[in-house]
């Protein structure tokens, strides 16, 4: 899949470009509207899959914050489909800032259904369209990270129960 990538973080120096070219990656100037990385994605979107991160950028804390309009005009002029995904664990496993990812770190990725989003197509293409858009995503993945919650609640509940009792337990189901 085509990835956007900040082009202060991947386009500083010709060995990171060469990574990120090669990885798919699409510059973006962060803080602007960069229209020419707009146009270049929704002509990739138009026949390749990409991931598309709604908030623009990563939490520091693992919260998940507000979204951006930038994706949802994306979505309504290509109408792709839209299947969410929540990315638990990041922030611990390469935080802002560094280069290198922490090791024995566990992230979790939970991946949704598919979006029915017709209801949009045939609105007006605004902001708040896009972002009603977006608010439907966010909704989506804000629902699976109490998903991925109640699952690691359980795993640490298992881990705890065998540690406890000292009792090998069959394998544990996923939600």
């Amino acid at each position: 899949p085509w990835n956007p990538a900040a082009e202060e973080n991947f386009y500083r120096n010709s060995f990171l470009s060469w990574f990120a070219d090669n990885w798919k990656c699409i510059p973006v100037k962060r803080g602007r509207k960069d229209v020419g990385a707009i146009f270049r994605m929704a002509e990739a979107l138009r026949t390749s899959p990409m991931t598309l991160f709604p908030e623009g950028t990563r939490s520091r804390d693992g919260s998940i914050g507000r979204p951006r309009g930038g994706a949802g005009l994306l979505v309504l002029e290509t109408k792709p489909a839209v299947i969410p995904v929540c990315i638990d664990g990041m922030q611990r496993l390469l935080p802002i800032g560094k280069i290198f990812p922490r090791i024995f770190k566990t992230i979790y990725v939970y991946y949704g259904k598919p979006l029915d989003l017709s209801e949009f197509y045939g609105k007006e293409k605004s902001k708040e369209v896009a972002q009603a858009i977006m608010e439907r995503v966010m909704e989506n993945i804000r629902r699976m990270r109490s998903e991925i919650e109640v699952m690691k609640n359980k795993k640490r509940a298992f881990s705890l129960r065998a540690l406890l009792f000292g009792k090998k337990v069959g394998r544990q189901e996923a939600l």
